[in-house]
């Protein structure tokens, strides 16, 4: 089993940064600071193709011991051979939207699948869906909240799909400063990871 399952399924709590760039120098940063577990990225906003990214995605992966995943787009997504070498190279899991995520993807074997809900997921789709997820990440915070404190609603509302699912569930901190502040793990990641605690599940910053 990929390393991230493993982790979440152990811990009570983990915590995963998702890169602002996929640096070395802030994977290694994020390592330092506590961070669990590592999300890069490719064809989404700013960043490159997997080709014109792969050299700084592959210095990560060969420097960074604890599991690293991969964003392979989202209205533009990586290829079947693009995600064979993303799995050569030792990317551990994917995370795609779960309303976007390409059929061949979902047949993948040898690395875990993260499928992420939107703030537009109904639990009646959840429920109806039959979505193959080795864990959830659950983006289900709308725009206009991101940046702004978890509050029990939120975390109620996870606790749902937690125990509609019975997957790890990764709720999002969506806090810019959690990012990009020096240190990487700070006071709003600290207090994401306590309110997070009872759900046995991962928190992003």
């Amino acid at each position: 089993m990929p390393k991230l399952i493993n982790l979440l399924n152990e811990n009570r709590m983990t915590l995963m940064v998702a890169l602002p760039e996929n640096d070395p120098e802030l994977a290694e940063a994020a390592v330092r600071g506590g961070a669990d577990a590592l999300q890069l990225h490719v064809n989404v906003s700013h960043f490159k193709t997997f080709y014109e990214e792969k050299k700084s995605l592959k210095q990560i992966l060969e420097n960074t011991v604890i599991p690293v995943g991969i964003v392979p787009g989202l209205d533009v997504t990586a290829d079947k051979d693009e995600m064979e070498e993303m799995k050569k190279i030792g990317f551990d899991f994917f995370n795609m939207d779960m309303e976007k995520v390409p059929a061949f993807m979902m047949e993948l074997k040898g690395i875990s699948r993260v499928l992420a809900l939107n703030e537009r997921y109904t639990l009646d789709k959840l429920m109806a869906s039959d979505h193959k997820a080795d864990a959830l990440d659950a983006a289900i915070i709308s725009a206009s909240g991101k940046g702004k404190d978890l509050v029990v609603g939120d975390l109620h509302t996870m606790e749902i799909v937690r125990f509609l699912e019975g997957d790890p569930i990764m709720p999002a901190s969506f806090t810019a400063e959690c990012r990009l502040c020096s240190s990487i793990v700070c006071p709003i990641q600290a207090s994401l990871r306590s309110a997070s605690r009872s759900l046995n599940t991962a928190a992003w910053a």
